[in-house]
């Protein structure tokens, strides 16, 4: 056995450390905010790209209230293609559906936005003489008398519609907001309006008895100030394609 003290083969490499364990951790910390956000747009970006598709809407706007086809404006005659945004089976529509979905994490709360004679383009939004600007919320039948009065003092009013007496409120000025493109949001319209219940009391789940239950409101707009009340007619013809009495 040698005595020398000569490694036999090569010396071992010294082992290298790593970043220190409070880099990493600072490292990290800056970075999840950022994921978060990331994530956030994402999810923005995937709900108002479902919210905004006409099919997906019109179908979830069916099962809050149910409508004639008609709402969809005229025929074509072609099938709607389900890789598609568009509705290819109709056109024109006098009130274009630009937002419904049930909003997630509200306890199933539904907003459903329609407009007449309003052009959204490079996230402006004009309007025309005529314009209606249509807001249809499902809410729970428990708060659904605060978002009825949520405008102020109305004056009460009982209209009939298909043969049922719906009652509702006016208002000299409704401030509500209408729907742009994704990322701008809202944009807030002031004018004269009507907010009405259309249902009440309706079961979330029809064959579940502890079922929430749910109401449908409907606000009724002008977009400016200064314009004319919004009339018994102009009611009566937007609700006319859905299903509100016995007498359609």
């Amino acid at each position: 056995m040698s005595d020398s003290n000569d490694w036999q083969g090569e010396a071992p490499q010294p082992m290298r450390k790593g970043p220190p364990k409070w880099m990493i951790v600072t490292g990290c910390g800056c970075l999840i905010p950022g994921f978060l956000m990331i994530a956030i747009a994402a999810w923005g970006m995937q709900f108002f790209a479902t919210a905004t598709n006409p099919r997906l809407s019109y179908e979830a706007l069916a099962a809050v209230l149910p409508f004639d086809e008609s709402l969809k404006g005229r025929e074509t005659g072609l099938a709607d293609d389900p890789g598609t945004r568009a509705v290819e089976s109709h056109e024109s529509p006098k009130y274009p559906l630009l937002f419904g979905t049930e909003i997630p994490f509200s306890g199933g709360v539904g907003l459903f936005y329609l407009a007449r004679g309003a052009t959204v383009f490079e996230g402006k939004i004009t309007y025309a003489d005529d314009t209606l600007i249509a807001m249809i919320t499902k809410a729970p039948s428990d708060q659904s008398g605060a978002a009825l009065r949520g405008n102020g003092e109305g004056v009460p009013f009982t209209l009939d519609v298909q043969g049922t007496a719906l009652s509702g409120l006016r208002f000299e000025s409704i401030e509500s907001d209408v729907i742009l493109e994704f990322p701008k949001g809202t944009t807030k319209v002031k004018g004269p309006g009507v907010a009405m219940r259309l249902r009440s009391d309706v079961a979330q789940d029809l064959e579940d008895p502890e079922s929430k239950r749910f109401d449908v409101l409907l606000t009724l707009q002008r977009p400016v100030a200064g314009g004319g009340p919004v009339t018994d007619d102009e009611v009566r013809e937007f609700l006319a394609p859905f299903h509100i009495g016995p007498a359609r």
